[in-house]
């Protein structure tokens, strides 16, 4: 698999499946799957030379497991700080991918989504992202607003405000 961008990228195991939505939202390449297996984990991290992201202690203890992060905290935004300390988020990155399957989004007009959104919303938004894998529709209405609020509030991402908004 080729990677999006020169950012490292990430295979999260299934304890972590929170983290890996909240990462996706500040725009990391983090693959997830629920359910999946240790070996599989580490053939992903291996293959696609991803870093491994686990809280599992005995799972980071073993042989040919190459760059890995443990998360020690339990609460998702606790873990989310945790790695961006470890890995700054690229702020133009920010809000790019799809959080449910992790593809990069495109950008889509309003024309083209008329049948996909509220009537509303295309009434009072004019910026709108699509998923061309999943189909998935964002938009800056109030669930983007309560996101960027908590990156805000929670994890300290004051310095992407302006990027998010």
């Amino acid at each position: 698999m080729v990677q999006d961008h020169l950012d490292p990228c990430f295979v999260a195991d299934m304890m972590l499946g929170k983290l890996a939505r909240w990462m996706r939202v500040l725009g990391y390449d983090v693959w997830y799957k629920n359910p999946v297996d240790d070996e599989t984990l580490l053939a992903m991290a291996r293959e696609w030379h991803r870093v491994l992201m686990t809280r599992d202690t005995r799972l980071v203890r073993r042989r040919g497991v190459g760059e890995y992060m443990l998360i020690r905290e339990n609460d998702p935004m606790d873990q989310l700080m945790e790695v961006v300390r470890a890995y700054p988020p690229d702020p133009g990155h920010v809000l790019g991918r799809c959080v449910r399957c992790n593809t990069l989004l495109v950008s889509a007009g309003k024309e083209d989504l008329k049948e996909r959104v509220p009537e509303h919303v295309c009434l009072t938004e004019s910026k709108f992202g699509r998923c061309l894998k999943c189909g998935r529709v964002y938009w800056q209405g109030t669930h983007y607003r309560q996101m960027v609020r908590t990156l805000r509030e929670r994890v300290g991402v004051e310095e992407m405000q302006e990027r998010l908004l």
